[in-house]
């Protein structure tokens, strides 16, 4: 198998239009999701330590490409938004998501977030195989 950069999906509604295309996938790779704010009028997250991750991210790639798999970005819309108590990405049963980023194996309880989400090692035993 080979690893894979999917799409970037943008928003709630979207998110849940793709997830099930993509639990449809007959490749049965393991799907990786990672939950940021969604960009500002600079053109970057309004979410500095989803910016931090980007870097961390791009660096672990470059030194431990992941084997298989395939990875989207969801972007949870505007920070007023986010920070919104019944935001669905919050409520959902499936995500319940407490802070953003959040690195997520969909289908298992396999996440990362707050000062995981920083640290190569982390990353490297949640893109392990199980």
């Amino acid at each position: 198998m080979t690893f894979t950069e999917g799409d970037i999906i943008e928003g709630f509604e979207e998110f849940q239009k793709q997830i099930g295309t993509l639990e449809k996938d007959s490749s049965k790779q393991p799907l990786y999701i990672l939950f940021t704010g969604s960009d500002g009028p600079d053109g970057k997250s309004w979410c500095p330590d989803c910016v931090d991750f980007e870097l961390v991210w791009e660096n672990f790639k470059k030194a431990s490409p992941p084997e298989d798999g395939c990875f989207i970005r969801v972007k949870v819309g505007p920070r007023d938004y986010w920070k919104d108590k019944n935001c669905p990405f919050r409520t959902e049963k499936s995500l319940r998501l407490t802070s953003v980023p959040t690195l997520m194996k969909w289908g298992t309880p396999k996440r990362l977030s707050d000062d995981q989400i920083l640290k190569p090692d982390c990353i490297a035993m949640l893109l392990e195989d199980d």
